[in-house]
């Protein structure tokens, strides 16, 4: 359970614009890797947790991100864990009337390990399977 809690709060922390709150949800030393869009490319590589909270601040850009975990599946050892989670992420931006949503359909591998603070991500992988932008049509 608590690493299933960890897969939200990571979701929930982004949500939020918490990016040192996500960034937290790392081991010291861990490591985000972001796959470009689908269709290749060499992917980026953010290790640390300053460096983690840097790259997620750059969320900001969107007025409103939701990610909605689904199907996710834990293998669990001693004092490490890997998984597979499907996410589908929103991410909302453009002027008030003209919003636009881009959603993001993608997976998260992640190798996880127990820390003195807990479970904690030590890899992260992101890879984005395919993308579906449209207008939201807020009022």
């Amino acid at each position: 359970m608590a690493i299933a809690d960890l897969l939200h709060s990571y979701a929930q922390a982004v949500d939020r614009k918490d990016a040192d709150g996500a960034a937290g949800l790392f081991a010291p030393d861990g490591e985000l890797v972001v796959y470009p869009e689908a269709g290749g490319g060499p992917p980026s590589a953010l290790r640390g947790r300053d460096e983690i909270a840097k790259a997620l601040a750059g969320l900001d850009r969107y007025r409103a991100t939701f990610h909605e975990i689904s199907s996710h599946t834990i293998e669990l050892a001693e004092d490490t864990a890997g998984s597979r989670t499907a996410c589908v992420a929103h991410h909302v931006s453009g002027a008030k009337g003209e919003e636009r949503d881009r959603v993001w359909h993608l997976h998260y591998t992640d190798t996880f390990r127990r820390e003195t603070e807990g479970w904690r991500i030590a890899r992260r992988e992101l890879r984005i399977e395919f993308v579906k932008e449209s207008p939201l049509g807020l009022p």
